[in-house]
């Protein structure tokens, strides 16, 4: 492997693990709201731009290495951050949770293409 790939692989990682912080940092504000606990929106929407910038770091570092596992994972990880969100904002758990799974498949779908180019 060389240099340069090492490098994209490691920037790869380190985006999809800022993203899955801001996931884990929404996921928690989402459960503590539900529970009827109040925590600052800037929280949550901190966690909602830390999973896309991890989510925009990865493709483009990824890029160099695409394949169409990889263009659906993150396509994928976008959108299911984004009915996180509407989850939230809205007070449905269902798109919240169906949020999170859709984030978690396209990360692995990343993540298996990116493993699969090393």
């Amino acid at each position: 492997m060389t240099d340069a790939s090492t490098r994209t692989i490691d920037g790869v990682r380190w985006s999809v693990q800022l993203a899955a912080i801001g996931l884990a940092i929404a996921a928690l504000t989402v459960v503590v709201r539900f529970l009827g606990l109040g925590l600052p929106n800037p929280l949550y929407w901190l966690g909602i731009l830390l999973s896309l910038g991890g989510i925009v770091g990865a493709a483009a570092y990824g890029s160099q290495y695409s394949n169409w596992q990889y263009g659906v994972g993150v396509i994928s990880a976008v959108v299911g951050v984004l009915v996180l969100g509407y989850g939230v904002e809205k007070g449905v758990l269902l798109a919240a949770v169906v949020g999170v799974l859709v984030v978690i498949v396209g990360a692995a779908g990343v993540v298996v293409d990116t493993g699969r180019e090393a």
